[in-house]
């Protein structure tokens, strides 16, 4: 395996052994990613980026190497890729839309009116609709799409597979069903949606019409969460680089089975391996990438044997 950054071995709670490559992407010269906001692998062994300076969506083997890229000029902030079904959804959390899009960068749908903000809060005190900087998409197997909105709104919006706006639920706070800004949204293939607590320092659970379920708590700024091939959920740790105090709390990986049983757990205390994760994938082998926004990287997690 080629690499653009050193290989060493990472170990913590639990029996889930990685090795960690700290940077892993082949940039082409003169190229400046600038913050890497998230990562998706697809189901062509396809790691694509989502990055926040002139090449906003990128391609790369799972290795490193540069497949190609597109979208210059067509956001302004990305904040959430996922590929899902042959397309690469894109969510802007500036422009307020979450995009589709076909592997070659040609838009096939578009959620939100770019540009433009529905109000956080209406004058009755309640969240308002799609979108206010929105976070994050995922799809459930009937293709039903659920957003994280966001950080300007607390709520969970899903739509049908056409675009149509179907329910919304959250609000503001620390009690089940509210939120911190809602960070990511994650469909764990039980019928759950996984929301990214982030500030609340939790992963919440809930049903497909917004019911909560559980949550599991003790985690250090929750970003986004992947499920594995092994039915377990990996969900990346921020720590408190969200407010800018680095190192006071470590970033990290927390393993959960799919009943919230903790599983395995690393954390680096000091800035080295990741000092900002801020997006999680996996491929089809069991590897982690994690978007690491502050190190301006993505990080490779390479599963043992």
């Amino acid at each position: 395996m080629t690499t653009s950054g050193p290989i060493s071995k990472l170990r913590g709670e639990g029996d889930i052994r990685f090795s960690v490559a700290v940077d892993i992407l082949q940039v082409p010269f003169g190229w400046d990613l600038g913050m890497i906001a998230d990562v998706s692998v697809d189901s062509e062994d396809r790691l694509w980026v989502g990055a926040r300076r002139s090449h906003p969506m990128s391609a790369w083997s799972t290795d490193g190497a540069f497949l190609g890229s597109w979208g210059e000029g067509d956001f302004q902030e990305v904040h959430g890729v996922s590929t899902i079904a042959g397309s690469v959804w894109v969510v802007d959390d500036q422009l307020h839309v979450v995009r589709r899009y076909t592997p070659a960068g040609e838009k096939t749908l578009e959620l939100g009116r770019a540009g433009w903000a529905v109000a956080a809060v209406t004058h009755r005190g309640q969240n308002g609709g799609p979108f206010n900087m929105p976070t994050g998409i995922d799809t459930d197997p009937s293709g039903r799409i659920f957003v994280s909105d966001g950080y300007g709104n607390r709520q969970v919006h899903r739509f049908s597979a056409d675009g149509t706006l179907e329910k919304s639920w959250g609000t503001g706070g620390i009690g089940p069903g509210q939120f911190g800004p809602v960070h990511n949204v994650t469909i764990d293939g039980t019928d759950r949606v996984l929301i990214s607590d982030r500030e609340n320092g939790r992963m919440q659970i809930f049903d497909y019409d917004g019911g909560f379920v559980a949550e599991w708590t003790g985690l250090l700024g929750p970003a986004d969460a992947a499920v594995g091939s092994d039915g377990l959920v990996y969900v990346v740790e921020q720590g408190d680089s969200i407010i800018g105090k680095m190192n006071h709390q470590p970033n990290g990986i927390s393993i959960y089975t799919l009943d919230g049983g903790l599983v395995g757990r690393w954390h680096h205390e000091r800035s080295g391996n990741m000092v900002g994760g801020h997006g999680i994938a996996l491929d089809r082998h069991g590897n982690v990438y994690v978007a690491d926004l502050v190190g301006k990287r993505v990080v490779k997690l390479i599963r043992d044997r």
